[in-house]
């Protein structure tokens, strides 16, 4: 919904423009079958990082959940769990290699 196209979609859906639904319709089901695909894939060939990424996911998105933190604080924590997701997804390789 970046790049100013959630208020158009929006009216659109209001107004039953059928012509904008159908193409918004179909570049979804696109994208959603190309990231099944994707995601299917990582999984088969590395199912360790294609966990810990789906964790680091989880444990960055609970500081959306909680509104009372501060931007700064918000991209501080982002960026210092990107580094222990890094680090122990390194630490863990290392491990089965």
């Amino acid at each position: 919904m970046f790049m100013g196209l959630y208020e158009p979609l929006l009216s659109s859906l209001t107004r039953l423009e059928l012509p904008y639904l159908i193409c918004a319709g179909c570049s979804a089901l696109i994208v959603g079958a190309l990231l099944v695909v994707f995601v299917r894939n990582m999984f088969r060939r590395h199912p360790a990082g294609a966990n810990y990424c789906v964790l680091g996911f989880l444990i960055g998105t609970t500081a959306l959940i909680f509104p009372g933190f501060a931007p700064f604080f918000t991209e501080l924590l982002y960026l210092m769990l990107a580094a222990i997701g890094f680090f122990l997804t390194t630490m863990m390789n290392r491990r089965t290699t």
